[in-house]
């Protein structure tokens, strides 16, 4: 990757999740040994798992390292400040494989949710006025899928805390007002989605494939 890409700073391989049936969830893929402006990207949400990241020292050294502010995302931080200055390649083929089972979400999602937030708003602090300007569509679509994951997973404390930013991002009143009214209607649909929620695995994920979507998407 490095030799197609002399400049890039950091390279990482591609991430696979697998469920206990051995059905693979794929990532959404950077195009390998292309050089890449992750930032917009990345801003969204992080795409490099740290564990299959290789980073030129002398450059993370330069941005500053890794931040002693944040303690879980430390280095999303990093990989930001990195791919502002930088080229990002992804190398060929999958460098991660983990299997995702139910009940999997640590208890720090939340703690780890918000500090990614921290993490874009700190980032953002540091950027021109105009590249400010320019990271509030990505950062208003990262806000609505974090929105998305939070819904799917019942967490209405999260959903809170993110409908608490959407001035701060700044997010359109259609959206701000879309999620709103989603929030409201989880007190009249609890009894469906924990139907839902009690199905099987695999069964859900079949249901899913028919509507195009994800197990979790389904809501």
């Amino acid at each position: 990757a490095l030799v197609a890409v002399p400049s890039a700073k950091v390279v990482f391989d591609g991430l696979r999740k697998v469920t206990p049936e051995h059905e693979f969830i794929i990532r959404p893929e950077v195009p390998a040994h292309t050089s890449l402006t992750l930032f917009p990207a990345l801003i969204r949400r992080n795409l490099i798992p740290t564990s299959a990241a290789a980073v030129d020292r002398r450059a993370a050294l330069e941005v500053g390292g890794m931040d002693a502010r944040f303690r879980i995302c430390h280095d999303y931080a990093l990989w930001l400040r990195m791919a502002h200055r930088w080229p990002i390649v992804r190398a060929e083929g999958i460098g991660v494989i983990y299997t995702i089972r139910e009940g999997q979400l640590t208890e720090d999602r939340g703690r780890t949710l918000r500090e990614s937030w921290d993490v874009r708003f700190a980032i953002r602090e540091e950027l021109t006025a105009e590249d400010a300007a320019a990271a509030t569509a990505p950062l208003e679509r990262g806000w609505a899928l974090d929105l998305r994951r939070s819904w799917t997973r019942r967490r209405l404390d999260e959903m809170d805390y993110l409908l608490a930013l959407a001035e701060r991002i700044p997010v359109s009143a259609f959206e701000d007002g879309l999620w709103r009214r989603r929030r409201h209607a989880l007190r009249w649909l609890r009894i469906p989605l924990a139907l839902w929620d009690s199905l099987p695995l695999t069964l859900r994920n079949r249901v899913a494939k028919l509507r195009g979507a994800g197990a979790s998407d389904i809501a």
